[in-house]
């Protein structure tokens, strides 16, 4: 179970609840034919992925395996950067492939994806969040940063970061440097 800050608690419950309303229809399944990943082994060399493409490369390859909400919360703070275009680049796929934003970006392993299934019912995540983000996305507030529980890297520490939660193997920061 993700543990939380006080002031998270009350959005927690209400995550839940839609989580928890969507869970049979995100994990149902999907028509052979759709939600067809693009296979390269660099995802940077593609030139034609769209949002959603890149939203799903960064939840498959960064919260594969992990809850739904460490997948909601990589969404979250991928679209509360594309929001702050003062910090970060303009756009999902520029927030995904910028320089040192994520680790598999440049991590020299294949960023192909080879559970199909589990990229599918990612896929179909990210289309619920996304066409529910203006009731989903608020609930985390501004959380923009996060790494693995294993890793403590030089920003984690620094003034103006703010520890909001863990989530499975990832804690989640808010910023206002």
């Amino acid at each position: 179970m993700p543990s939380f800050t006080n002031l998270h608690k009350t959005m927690l419950i209400s995550l839940t609840l839609m989580l928890s309303l969507l869970s049979n229809s995100v994990y149902a399944d999907v028509e052979d034919g759709m939600y067809n990943p693009p296979q390269f082994k660099d995802l940077r060399d593609n030139p034609r992925m769209g949002s959603m493409d890149c939203l799903v490369a960064a939840m498959y390859h960064e919260s594969r395996g992990e809850s739904k909400f460490a997948s909601v919360m990589v969404v979250v703070v991928i679209t509360n950067r594309v929001k702050d275009v003062r910090r970060f680049p303009n756009g999902i796929c520029s927030v995904v492939f910028a320089k040192n934003a994520f680790s598999f970006i440049g991590d020299k392993h294949s960023d192909e994806f080879k559970d199909l299934a589990q990229y599918k019912r990612l896929y179909k995540l990210a289309e619920y969040i996304m066409e529910n983000r203006d009731v989903i996305l608020p609930l985390m507030g501004d959380t923009d940063h996060y790494h693995e529980v294993k890793v403590k890297p030089y920003w984690s520490k620094a003034e103006g970061f703010k520890k909001i939660s863990r989530v499975d193997n990832h804690v989640f920061y808010s910023s206002d440097w």
